[in-house]
């Protein structure tokens, strides 16, 4: 398959992911380093993994967001901005990605709206695609984010954050998908968040079809947390359930999102 590189308009990533006769994988690095303490890579060594990474041809490497700037800035004492320029400069292919909590940004408490709009643009200037999520799903809460990370003309990946309660049905599910596209149109990659590792092989299939059914050139990135090792068995039916699958492995146990 081609490469997707750093750089490439957003429309040119989506069309090589729909043509391309494979997946594509995520290298999830931010979840791992922000969550254990005995896992707080430090920037040195990232830099020293830089060039593996670089010839890995990742979709996109997530390297920042979440608690992982909290992280940084108070526990490794690193520039998070520097990271981004200092990793760029080691791997001047491949996309950077960062984990964005809507309103919450990268920290604990809905933040002002000059706030929100701000870091984004800041961020943005580094990192190329940008999933966004709300955990109630509430799309107005991922709003302003949206908005700013288009007009960034970076790949904006909305999430839908699963769950297995009674009202998480397929219904509920691509109802949500289609509130986010009326925001943002389908040049997206739409991100199925299951942060929880939760249902069965069988679930995830049966959710991934429903969405393509309704869209079916919407780009789809799966990302499933993997602490108890069961997630491995979602990906296959998310695979086998749609033409152009982006896959996601996240392997250590991840307390924060």
């Amino acid at each position: 398959m081609d490469r997707i590189a750093q750089g490439m308009q957003v429309s040119e990533i989506l069309k090589r992911v729909r043509e391309a006769d494979g997946y594509f994988i995520t290298n999830t690095a931010r979840d791992l380093s922000q969550s254990d303490f005995k896992n707080r890579i430090l920037l040195h060594t990232d830099l020293l993994a830089a060039d593996a990474r670089e010839r890995a041809n990742y979709f996109s490497l997530e390297i920042t967001g979440g608690a992982s700037v909290h992280v940084d800035i108070l526990r490794k004492q690193v520039d998070p901005f520097l990271k981004l320029k200092l990793l760029r400069e080691k791997m001047p292919n491949t996309m950077f990605q960062t984990l964005c909590r809507g309103v919450n940004l990268f920290g604990y408490r809905p933040y002002p709206q000059n706030v929100i709009r701000l870091t984004v643009r800041e961020f943005a200037k580094y990192v190329d695609v940008w999933r966004v999520f709300d955990f109630m799903n509430h799309v107005p809460n991922m709003q302003a984010v949206f908005e700013e990370v288009q007009k960034a003309g970076k790949l904006l990946e909305p999430s839908i954050c699963f769950s297995t309660g009674p009202e998480h049905t397929d219904e509920y599910y691509v109802n949500k998908v289609g509130e986010i596209i009326e925001v943002t149109g389908e040049e997206i990659s739409l991100c199925i968040k299951n942060h929880g590792g939760l249902g069965t092989p069988k679930r995830i299939g049966e959710l991934v079809r429903a969405i393509r059914d309704r869209y079916p050139d919407l780009v789809i990135h799966y990302h499933g947390h993997n602490t108890d090792g069961n997630d491995i068995g979602l990906f296959r039916p998310a695979a086998d359930s749609q033409r152009h699958p982006d896959l996601e492995r996240l392997w250590p146990p991840s307390p924060r999102r």
